[in-house]
């Protein structure tokens, strides 16, 4: 894998990772088991290959790698600026957070109790959807890449190419819920224009260097 170089002419890498959090009251709020884990490991790759990485990250308990800058988002909404903010600077955007798809359209200003009542309705507004926003800021430009993650409990390829198309994305890799909090997984790669590929279970570690590799291969058939 060429690497390349260090300095002003580094790739420059844009990932998001973990959850977002949409608060319901000050202390409740709609989330997911999403650890980080995946984009954590992207960004660690890239670094070490030498690009310039920045991580929109959601709350999570692992600690960031050295060698990359952080912005520390907590809602969709926070994570959705950011990204608007860096889209147009990066080479290659990898969107593996779980962001949440729903957030309370009126969060409390104080704690909700329970008052014996046995249910509690709450009415829910859309999110961003952060990767489809890049797809469309991207249009017909040849860059930067965007790479996206896709978790279904069902119908993965059928979903899958479905994300891939309506997103305008380059590359998507499914994945299952067991994705979650675990150190492995087992990916469905899935590249515009090719077949689906069902990759054998493997360490996010590895995926993570697979992923490096295919990005700087295909920036680099770019320049040609």
């Amino acid at each position: 894998m060429s690497r390349p170089r260090r300095g002003p002419s580094a790739l420059r890498i844009l990932i998001t990772a973990g959850p977002t959090r949409e608060p319901l009251d000050p202390v409740r709020y709609l989330s997911n088991h999403s650890s980080g884990e995946m984009g954590l490991s992207l960004a660690a790759a890239f670094a070490r290959a030498g690009a310039r990485v920045t991580v929109v990250l959601g709350p999570v308990s692992l600690p960031a790698p050295p060698g990359i800058g952080v912005v520390r988002v907590t809602t969709a909404r926070e994570m959705s600026s950011a990204v608007r903010q860096r889209l147009p600077s990066c080479d290659a955007f990898i969107a593996t957070a779980a962001v949440a798809d729903w957030r309370p359209v009126a969060p409390r200003s104080s704690k909700i109790k329970k008052k014996g009542a046995t249910f509690l309705t709450v009415r829910l507004a859309a999110n961003p959807d952060i990767l489809a926003e890049a797809g469309r800021w991207k249009g017909r430009r040849t860059t930067p890449l965007l790479v996206g993650f896709a978790l279904e409990t069902r119908d993965l390829e059928k979903q899958a190419s479905k994300k891939l198309a309506r997103k305008n994305l380059d590359l998507i890799i499914g994945n299952g819920p067991d994705t979650f909090s675990r150190p492995t997984i087992k990916p469905l790669w899935l590249e515009r224009g090719a077949a689906a590929r069902s990759l054998p279970r493997r360490s996010k570690k590895a995926l993570s260097s697979m992923i490096v590799r295919w990005v700087f291969r295909r920036l680099e058939a770019k320049k040609k």
